[in-house]
């Protein structure tokens, strides 16, 4: 209980950016929690949504839950050596062309 309110008087301090941005989040994982799939599969779309918002975000990695921080920074630096030499095939970001699929 004292957890819950400490955290709702820290929820108080931040800015409004910081809340709306890990709103934004919550409710991505939220999305990929609740596909079919008993083992969602992470699409491309969402690998590019937390590259880019860990660019744009300081603590993007405090709401993440569905993978593991460096996981989203090795995403982040395949996609610079792919676009850099020129070759930015999805399949290579572990996507469903490089199963095989």
């Amino acid at each position: 209980m004292l957890y819950l309110i400490l955290n709702q008087f820290r929820a108080l301090l931040r800015s409004r950016s910081d809340l709306w941005l890990e709103n934004l989040a919550l409710r991505q994982q939220i999305i990929v929690l609740q596909r079919t799939n008993p083992k969602p599969e992470i699409s491309m779309l969402d690998r590019i949504f937390w590259v880019v918002l860990c660019e744009f975000w300081s603590k993007w990695h405090n709401p993440l839950a569905i993978v593991k921080p460096q996981t989203v920074i090795a995403w982040h630096r395949c996609g610079w050596r792919l676009w850099g030499s020129g070759k930015a095939d999805p399949g290579r970001w572990g996507g469903r062309a490089s199963r095989g699929r």
